[in-house]
């Protein structure tokens, strides 16, 4: 390995009071068999272990940056923080209650290595439980993410994504400079990765490299289900912003396809597959979900059958 020759790659770990499985996560990088990589640890002003944590590793390896920011900026920029302060070629977010194999940067850059018109490399994941037991292993991965055509890679990000295992795969460093990167909104990760698939095409390893750990306070799990909390978990200073979901997302899509497709037969394309997503019945309903809110945040909690529907849309 030398390090002159490979590229370094960066891992970002952004944490918020994450003691119980932070040890892990960042062990799982250092013990990565590519060498050349930094480990950018973002914590937004933990009040647990974490920052013990995070300054006995520090100490042990110097390829690790620890960062506390002094007040809770909220996740989205504590997420676009680790990136900012990164410099790899190669760029990956690690959460800091999930893992990597040991394998997973060096086949993922010996994939991107080979492939430069490719912009992100995923892998298999493996889903495990609070005590490390395997739940399941499966592929996230769907027709047309690997097409040479924007909107054959757009169409299956908006049709058929539902989790966002994509985000924590390993993204060449220039599709995420000037992207939204992660946005300070509900389901801002699902728009990166849009802007990612509008970019260029995806490369797969066929094996459950990523580790995602299944827990009660995960964030989908604990913080997602309510919306206004969920709002505050991306951005502390809403300054009372609404909680948007389909309004937001609608939006953003429009912006990321103006900004990154010319070509105007893809552009129409790219809008006519936007169309259908928004036309199907789930997708109506929240979106009148989102015109209550507009009416009155006040009477959108009150009505309580629209907060039952919103729990069996979720």
């Amino acid at each position: 390995m030398n390090p002159h020759i490979d590229p370094l790659v960066s891992v970002g770990i952004p944490v918020y009071n994450g003691a119980a499985y932070l040890r892990l996560a960042i062990e799982s990088v250092l013990a990565q068999t590519w060498e050349n990589l930094e480990l950018i640890i973002s914590d937004n002003a933990s009040n647990d272990d974490t920052e013990g944590i995070c300054r006995e590793y520090q100490e042990k390896d110097r390829r690790i940056t620890y960062i506390k920011n002094a007040t809770n900026l909220g996740a989205g920029p504590n997420y676009d923080n680790c990136f900012h302060k990164s410099s790899g070629k190669y760029f990956k977010w690690l959460a800091h209650d999930d893992m990597i194999a040991p394998s997973f940067i060096e086949k993922s850059v010996g994939l991107l290595e080979k492939n430069p018109a490719a912009v992100l490399c995923f892998s298999l994941i493996r889903e495990i439980d609070k005590n490390n037991n395997i739940i399941r292993e499966y592929d996230p991965g769907f027709d047309g993410l690997y097409s040479a055509i924007p909107s054959q890679r757009f169409r299956p990000m908006i049709k058929d994504m539902t989790g966002c295992e994509f985000f924590f795969g390993l993204f060449h460093r220039n599709v995420l400079i000037n992207s939204e990167l992660h946005g300070n909104y509900i389901n801002s990760d699902k728009i990166l990765i849009a802007e990612t698939a509008l970019r260029g095409a995806f490369m797969k390893i066929n094996e459950p490299l990523i580790i995602i750990r299944e827990h009660s306070q995960r964030y989908s799990r604990s913080v997602y289900p309510d919306r206004t909390r969920s709002l505050v978990w991306f951005d502390s200073a809403v300054n009372n912003r609404k909680p948007y979901r389909r309004v937001t997302l609608y939006g953003r899509y429009i912006r990321i396809i103006n900004k990154n497709i010319f070509d105007k037969k893809e552009r129409f394309l790219c809008y006519k597959y936007l169309f259908e997503y928004a036309l199907k019945k789930r997708n109506i309903r929240l979106l009148m979900h989102d015109l209550v809110m507009a009416l009155s945040l006040n009477l959108y909690e009150k009505l309580d059958f629209i907060n039952r529907i919103d729990k069996k849309l979720r």
